[in-house]
């Protein structure tokens, strides 16, 4: 089964959502990505004080969505979580079933003065300093069951093989 998981990277794009959305099976919305994804229908994060911030207006309906996303944290998914977010991500989409899954907007990083995600950076305490190094370690060192393929444009994360997302789905 083929699974899209979308991080909030500076280079995750619209036009590359939308061209993966119908030809996958399930998609997972890591945190913020879920603003340019409201037809995802997983909504993932592992960090409690993004929950803290977005969870009442996911449930009020501030926040459009095209139908009601499944909402996890790291509490309520039980899986191993990594030192991310995406990680964790990762893995639910191996526990629901995925034997492909195509990432997109996992830069591990960002470039000397540059935006940390697609919008900018955050505001207030969900503004900080990500340990980049080690979550690219961690993932280089995990075994993973299904095939991972990074179609994140550009990026620093390297473990995985590499495919523009028209030429991977």
């Amino acid at each position: 089964m083929k699974m899209l998981v979308a991080a909030s990277g500076p280079s995750l794009k619209i036009e590359d959502l939308e061209y993966a959305k119908d030809k996958v099976s399930l998609s997972i919305a890591v945190n913020d990505a879920h603003l340019l994804m409201p037809w995802a229908n997983i909504i993932y994060s592992s960090a409690d004080d993004w929950w803290e911030r977005f969870y009442s207006d996911i449930l009020n309906g501030n926040l459009h969505f095209e139908h009601c996303p499944l909402l996890l944290d790291k509490d309520s998914a039980n899986i191993e979580i990594g030192d991310n977010s995406g990680f964790a991500a990762i893995r639910l989409a191996e526990r629901l079933g995925a034997t492909q899954i195509y990432l997109l907007g996992f830069d591990m990083g960002f470039k000397k003065g540059g935006p940390r995600h697609f919008f900018g950076d955050h505001k207030g305490k969900l503004d900080r300093d990500s340990p980049y190094e080690k979550m690219k370690q961690t993932m280089a060192t995990t075994v993973w069951e299904a095939e991972i393929i990074n179609c994140t444009d550009g990026g620093y994360l390297e473990c995985f093989p590499r495919k523009h997302i028209s030429r991977a789905l």
